[in-house]
């Protein structure tokens, strides 16, 4: 958390900064504050303490280095104008990225995402798709072509009324999860550490009481829509077996009208693309 190079007065220039930017309580600051003085004098005592291993990603350095090579290829093959291998070599990096998501978030205890599912599946389907285009006969692949601008705009729209209903199950299965209501402070907007998102990109700290203890609250979900101010006071649920998550009611309306205006978008193009093509 702390650059124990830095001095007192640029970790409180630091975190003032934090305040000042609407990004972390007043109350917050104090605290870090004390934290840093804790430490420091910790170390002056020639304390040691074990590294905390930081969080890990889903992809480890190979892994990202494999998925940059795949993306460069597939930039040369755009180029090139081969369809066959863009759709192979991305639905090697969907379908690998979708599975190990879910691996890894099955291993660790975590309830699966919907986005990784569709992930695999739109992957196993693109290798498919780049497969037939390599090895299917000149008639297969005109069939195929014939066949596949004929239900586009199809799965076009399948693929919005899957983004509305998807959001609205994973909602649902949070609802059924976190039945507990509390009154709950925002302390802090946290940005991803790693910088990967945008700057603008925020994940709510929540601090409540419940059971006679103060605890806190923060998802590893980045989002720049539907956030609370710092200070701001919202009624959230969370799990008697505080297992770290949390259902925020204002928060997922905010998500799922903006899903809804998404998944709407992709409706009407596919809608006006069936129009033109059987109606016109």
């Amino acid at each position: 958390m702390f650059n124990f190079q830095m001095s007192r007065e640029e970790v409180e220039k630091l975190l003032e900064l934090q305040v000042q930017t609407g990004n972390m309580s007043e109350q917050l600051k104090e605290e870090k504050l004390r934290e840093f003085d804790m430490l420091m004098q910790q170390r002056k005592g020639g304390v040691k303490y074990p590294r905390i291993k930081p969080q890990e990603g889903y992809l480890n350095t190979p892994e990202m280095i494999g998925t940059l090579v795949i993306a460069i290829l597939i930039v040369v093959a755009a180029k090139k104008g081969s369809a066959a291998f863009v759709g192979l070599l991305m639905g090697i990096l969907f379908t690998y990225i979708g599975i190990k998501i879910i691996f890894k978030d099955r291993k660790e205890g975590k309830r699966i995402q919907f986005i990784p599912i569709v992930a695999a599946i739109v992957g196993v389907l693109m290798m498919g798709y780049g497969f037939f285009k390599i090895f299917g006969s000149d008639g297969a692949q005109s069939e195929f072509d014939r066949i596949g601008n004929a239900i586009l705009p199809f799965i076009i729209i399948a693929v919005g009324f899957a983004l509305i209903i998807g959001y609205a199950v994973s909602v649902n299965s949070l609802k059924k999860r976190y039945t507990i209501p509390v009154q709950a402070t925002c302390i802090q907007l946290v940005i991803p550490r790693n910088g990967a998102r945008s700057p603008r990109m925020r994940a709510p700290m929540y601090e409540y009481w419940y059971n006679g203890e103060k605890r806190r609250t923060v998802k590893n979900v980045f989002s720049n829509r539907g956030n609370p101010a710092v200070n701001e006071v919202r009624e959230i649920y969370v799990s008697a077996n505080d297992d770290g998550g949390y259902y925020d009611p204002v928060g997922s309306k905010t998500q799922f009208i903006f899903t809804i205006l998404i998944g709407l978008i992709f409706i009407v193009i596919g809608g006006i693309v069936v129009y033109l093509s059987y109606f016109r």
